[in-house]
């Protein structure tokens, strides 16, 4: 297929395809249409489930940084030195 797209055999339970089918008819579509758009949106909420993972290792690891430089005492009475 010369349009960028390739074509792709999957198997599936009969009662996945079933249903795929009715929703096909229900929202006037065709199957490969809902089957790109369900892979699509697998893959994106993979994508952004990891960053959310990785933001929140990155605050539980610099949490104990931010914890120490809050409560240190500074002395704010000496002004900086350029």
């Amino acid at each position: 297929m010369g349009n960028g797209h390739m074509r792709v055999v999957v198997r599936m339970p009969n009662g996945l395809v079933e249903a795929l089918d009715a929703l096909s008819r229900q929202e006037n579509r065709c199957r490969s249409d809902l089957i790109r758009e369900s892979v699509a949106e697998y893959l994106r909420r993979r994508d952004r489930d990891a960053l959310r993972e990785q933001l929140i290792r990155g605050y539980q690891e610099w949490g104990a940084v931010n914890q120490a430089l809050a409560e240190a005492e500074w002395d704010w009475t000496d002004p900086p030195r350029e």
